[in-house]
């Protein structure tokens, strides 16, 4: 029987955020990469000096490598590792306990947030965590460190197998994106004898809706043209339990799951308020009634996320308008003019984006397989319900 104990958060550590940040000290590029609650674990969307990195982090409070960064706003409890890399993060909104590794190793807290249901003595979801919450959070450990090793030697297995895969899925995302660049905006896909067409001396023609060259054969379009918009949505975000593994798709920065599906294949999800984004998804999924879902017909259906990817760093300027809380104006995206390729070009593009979709759709499955594991031993390892015999 694996003696454990209890405590709390608070005994193991205490709780450190950066420094504040203010608006007038962040910029949309630069050295370092600043994360705040909407950007967490994701992609940054802005950015500080070197020189103010290097002052906040030599005076002020900075993560060690080996912390747990912890979400205490938005989606509350969400984790990720500090693993040095130059970033600085929120202050309030994403913090980490300092703590005391004779007591309890980073890596065990690690899954020991895991294992946490942030929740009030009532059973109330707790909306923000404040220090107290933490610090007052009861916690089961196993007194002997050799042990919490051994539960960490189980679990690190499959949580890097599942980033492995996250990783997988970047690399066949990049990789997609670059060939249709080189495709569609260089204008270099394979000709009759296989060789780049621009460079090779195909023929270019003049668009006069376009104000640029373009592929003989080649035209302009409508995005009203080629999408097929699915029906509304009748599901609020307020109405998901977050406890199925099929993704919901809302018009905040995360990805929440059901149990039913509304559309299935490859189709993108639009933002109609708050900030603009563009994601998309192959396979079953849902989404929220202030989500605009969109797919191609045939195979222009796989370079719809590209086309919508290219308008994204100017969507939030040019197609969300309004007076006070602003929306995605419909029509103006639907009048975009874009160039379309010849549909044999389409037809080849496609085959290899089909594949690229289905292989990242494989990997995310075999994620959700492998999330579910861990979170079937979580409980079990965490509470000394189960013992691990050495070898």
């Amino acid at each position: 029987m694996i003696d454990m104990i209890t405590t709390t958060l608070g005994e193991v550590g205490k709780v450190k955020m950066c420094k504040r940040i203010l608006k007038e000290q962040t910029s949309n590029e630069g050295d370092i990469p600043f994360y705040k609650i909407g950007t967490f674990g994701g992609q940054p969307d802005s950015f500080i000096n070197k020189e103010l990195f290097e002052k906040y982090k030599e005076k002020f409070s900075y993560p060690k490598i080996g912390n747990t960064l912890i979400s205490a706003s938005g989606t509350i409890g969400r984790t990720v590792r500090y693993e040095g890399e130059e970033a600085y993060y929120q202050d309030s909104n994403i913090v980490w306990i300092d703590n005391d590794e004779s007591k309890v190793l980073d890596d065990y807290l690690y899954y020991v947030y895991q294992n946490i249901r942030w929740v009030t003595t009532t059973g109330a979801t707790i909306t923000r965590l404040y220090n107290s919450n933490i610090e007052s959070m009861e916690i089961k450990i196993p007194k002997d460190l050799n042990v919490q090793k051994q539960i960490v030697d189980v679990l690190n297995p499959i949580e890097k197998k599942i980033s492995l895969n996250n990783s997988i899925c970047e690399k066949l995302e990049l990789i997609a994106k670059t060939i249709y660049d080189y495709w569609f905006l260089q204008f270099e896909f394979p000709n009759e004898e296989g060789k780049p067409y621009k460079s090779s001396g195909g023929k270019m023609v003049w668009n006069k809706e376009l104000q640029q060259e373009i592929p003989d054969g080649w035209a302009s379009s409508k995005l009203k043209n080629i999408i097929v918009e699915n029906p509304k949505s009748k599901i609020k975000v307020s109405d998901v339990k977050n406890d199925g593994e099929i993704p919901f798709f809302t018009s905040g920065t995360d990805i929440l799951s059901t149990s039913e599906s509304i559309v299935s294949g490859l189709n993108c999800y639009l933002n109609t308020g708050g900030n603009a984004d563009v994601k998309y998804y192959y396979g079953e999924a849902s989404y929220s009634t202030d989500t605009w879902c969109i797919t191609a017909e045939n195979e222009t259906k796989y370079i719809l996320p590209f086309v919508l990817n290219k308008i994204k760093p100017s969507m939030d300027k040019v197609f969300f308008q309004g007076t006070g809380l602003r929306h995605l104006q419909k029509n103006l995206l639907r009048e975009y003019q874009f160039c379309l390729p010849d549909s044999n070009v389409v037809k080849e593009f496609s085959k290899l984006a089909s594949d690229i979709f289905k292989k990242q759709h494989y990997l995310l499955e075999e994620n959700k397989k492998l999330e579910s594991l861990k979170q079937f031993l979580l409980p079990l390892l965490m509470n000394g319900q189960v013992t691990i015999n050495e070898k």
